[in-house]
């Protein structure tokens, strides 16, 4: 039964050969037209996407978040630190308000919070005054050293405002509540900072910027430099690897050719789906183009196999599609699921990242099943030395297959046992494992923007901020003596959380108030006296209180700064906050934890759960695909062990060498799943003809390694130096692509090649022994 579904297989991709080649001239006009419309669809691309799209899509958490943001502060900000040893001079200060005049112009800033700004809280025998440090500075020039040190003193300001020992400051502008801003309009903001800064007279190497703006506008340049840099550069690498490789030009041409007509007609579909193409979505034309030529390669070299067997140019063309075609639909079908099973992960751009590489994946074997035998029915028979002679590289991979294939004839079990142990070491790893994602972090160390957001961080201690909302229920439910008592315990206790640096709320105002207004102890003791010391803040000169306490006094907001900048941190301290307040309630109220890096590490549970579903679905799938194709449940089983090994080998070794892996990491494993797998299914395919043909598993394992060993070979080395081009990336969600894509490559080419032919050798694949040659 096993040999009959194979050979009708065969069958079927052979006439599917046939039809293509009788047909050859209106195969080419069609995907020329294609080609076309897809040129077209990519033409009207652009460089962009939102954070909703990216992240939230039409999650009620988003929309909730928003709409509080709106109605209070929104902390979609950039932090520009600003370096001037006099900031309380009178040219200072005067220099520091135009540029912020010319950012408050700017219709999607809201306001600009900084040294500017900054008030003092004082008075004497009852009388309140509130009055701002620039004022006080230019009103008495010579006192201004004695202020910048109050300024460093006051709870409000010092380390947040001003930095506590480096003549820096710091000012915030606040962005208008926008839930679809594109990523475009952020670089646009990142450059009317500075613009407005160099403007004003500051030089560039006295301020810097931090947030999600400027790192906005360095990932659209990360973008750029994949699809017109890095993108280039794998496919010049892939086409002299290629020519290399075949020593022709044809077949590198013709690789390259069907590569990139797969990687256009899916770029295609994408524009089609979403014109706004993020940083993720760019890595997608490399991936598949790196695919095709896989594809391409197989059949390429089972033709030149064929004709070095002695047949005819187009008889070879044929036999080719019955020798590799069976494999290459499998190995296609199961990178498809690999790639698909990205969009389990709960987020846009993941999902739209999996149907893409998903499409990318049939539309790059289609076009190879198509191009290849017309293009090879076109170019005249190429000469194809006899077996034995051949180019130097040649010879050397097949050395390197031979010695390989003795090791695992010789020392099955020690291989066996080496795998094992290396899985063994791999499983303690992985128990280590801790996953967060720092978007700033993800950047290199030496990126420019990286250095400047740690030196933003360093000097002002983080800028991270966690956001608690206060709401009692009821209008003038913070006037209450109680609940404000039970909010200042909270703020204690948030202040006195170890991932905590300050927190700043109402209480502080009221607490800096009440000395001055003689009151006793802590804070005010009753309903008229909470509202008589807010009017009278307002009426002092006090500004943004609507930005601590709503209109109704029902709510009031607190923030908590926290130095460490993982997403992960921050909902772990949000969810401390939220334990704190459910520990001590309230009376009436309740707390909720929120604010944008609070969501997204909120969100990344989500993530890091779909993830984890992905790759076990993945594995899964497969798992059963390979039982399918190979017709036999051992040896489909059996085979999903090399491609398991090179996994728990990465994960391993990160979980064993580093304190927090991204969890972009991930998706690495899926990939690695979906391609890892096709050189298994080109072995054991090939095994498992010839096992059928001879009567021992020796000669079936050397006629295996002769027929298939060479393109699994290859392939693996194309597909380990295409993807390297992204190593150069300074994004690391790309740059894992580059670094740990071809580390899990080469080792599921020595799974394939040292622990498949040592299971067979011991027998656990035997399971095909009995089937004989499908004619007797």
């Amino acid at each position: 039964m096993a040999g009959e579904g194979t050979r009708g297989a065969e069958t079927r991709l052979t006439s599917w050969f046939r039809l293509v080649l009788r047909h050859r001239l209106l195969v080419l006009a069609v995907v020329g037209l294609v080609s076309l419309l897809s040129l077209a669809s990519v033409s009207r691309a652009e460089l962009h996407s939102s954070v909703q799209k990216l992240f939230f899509g039409d999650s009620p958490e988003w929309t909730a978040y928003v709409e509080r943001a709106a109605a209070s502060s929104n902390d979609d900000v950039v932090v520009v630190a600003v370096r001037d040893e006099d900031p309380l001079s009178v040219e200072s200060l005067d220099r520091l308000e135009r540029a912020v005049a010319r950012l408050e112009a700017d219709p999607e800033v809201t306001r600009v919070d900084g040294l500017h700004r900054a008030t003092r809280i004082g008075g004497s025998e009852g009388l309140l005054t509130v009055e701002r440090y620039s004022e006080l500075a230019r009103a008495d020039p010579e006192g201004r050293g004695a202020l910048l040190e109050q300024l460093r003193a006051d709870p409000m300001t010092g380390g947040l405002v001003v930095a506590e020992e480096a003549p820096w400051h710091l000012l915030v502008v606040e962005l208008v509540v926008d839930a679809d801003r594109n990523a475009e309009s952020r670089p646009r903001l990142a450059e009317a900072v500075d613009a407005a800064f160099l403007e004003a007279g500051y030089p560039s190497e006295d301020f810097v910027q931090s947030g999600f703006a400027v790192l906005a506008r360095e990932l659209q340049r990360q973008t750029r430099l994949i699809l017109f840099g890095l993108l280039p550069l794998s496919v010049g690498i892939l086409g002299l690897t290629c020519l290399a490789l075949f020593r022709r030009l044809a077949p590198a041409l013709v690789t390259l050719g069907v590569s990139l007509l797969a990687m256009l007609w899916t770029m295609g579909v994408a524009v089609q789906w979403d014109r706004e193409l993020n940083l993720l979505v760019a890595v997608v034309p490399v991936v598949v183009v790196i695919v095709g030529f896989s594809d391409v390669v197989h059949l390429w070299s089972a033709y030149l196999t064929e004709r070095r067997s002695g047949k005819a140019h187009d008889e070879a063309i044929l036999a080719s599609a019955a020798e590799v075609g069976q494999a290459c639909l499998l190995t296609s079908a199961t990178t498809f699921v690999g790639f698909v099973c990205i969009g389990m992960v709960p987020t846009p751009v993941f999902q739209q990242l999996g149907v893409l590489l998903g499409l990318g994946v049939a539309l790059a074997l289609l076009l190879a099943m198509t191009l290849v035998p017309v293009f090879l029915s076109l170019l005249p028979p190429p000469e194809v030395p006899p077996e034995g002679q051949g180019t130097a590289m040649r010879a050397r991979v097949d050395a390197s297959l031979d010695a390989l294939a003795g090791l695992s004839d010789r020392h099955p079990w020690p291989i066996i046992a080496a795998f094992a142990l290396l899985v063994a070491v791999s499983l303690v790893g992985v128990s280590r494992l801790q996953v967060d994602a720092n978007f700033s972090e993800r950047l290199a160390a030496d990126n420019p923007v990286r250095q400047d957001m740690d030196l933003v961080d360093e000097l002002f201690a983080g800028t991270t901020l966690l956001q608690i909302f206060v709401d009692t229920g009821q209008p003038d439910g913070i006037l209450e003596p109680g609940t404000l008592a039970a909010v200042a315990a909270l703020e204690a206790r948030v202040e006195a959380h170890p991932r905590v640096d300050a927190v700043i709320s109402l209480v502080d105002i009221l607490r800096a108030m009440h000395p001055v207004l003689g009151g006793e102890g802590a804070l005010p003791e009753s309903r008229e006296a909470l509202a008589q010391y807010l009017l009278l803040f307002e009426l002092s000169g006090g500004e943004d209180l609507d930005r601590l306490v709503d209109f109704e006094r029902q709510g009031l907001r607190m923030l908590a700064r926290v130095p460490e900048r993982g997403v992960r941190a921050v909902y772990e301290v949000g969810e401390d906050v939220e334990a704190f307040a459910a520990e001590a309630p309230l009376p009436g109220a309740t707390v909720e934890a929120t604010g944008f890096v609070y969501m997204l590490g909120s969100w990344l549970g989500e993530i890091v759960a779909g993830q984890k579903r992905g790759v076990a679905l993945s594995f899964a799938l497969i798992a059963v695909m390979m039982v399918g194709g190979l017709r036999s449940l051992r040896l489909g089983l059996w085979s999903m062990v090399p491609n398991l090994v090179p996994v728990l080998a990465l994960a391993g070794l990160l979980g064993l060498t580093l304190d927090t892996v991204d969890s972009d990491t991930m998706v690495v494993a899926m990939i690695a799943l979906g391609i890892g797998v096709d050189d298994t299914i080109h072995f054991l395919v090939r095994y498992r003809l010839e096992r059928a043909r001879c009567e021992t598993r020796g000669q079936a394992l050397a006629r295996a390694f002769r027929y298939a060993g060479r393109a699994i070979v290859m392939t693996t080395v194309i597909l380990a130096l295409g993807f390297l081009p992204l190593a150069l990336s300074d994004y690391y969600s790309v740059r894992v692509f580059g670094v740990y894509l071809p580390l899990v490559l080469v080792l599921a080419l020595l799974a394939d090649l040292l622990l498949l032919p040592s299971l067979a050798r011991v027998g656990l694949l035997e399971e095909v022994a009995v089937k004989r040659v499908w004619a007797a």
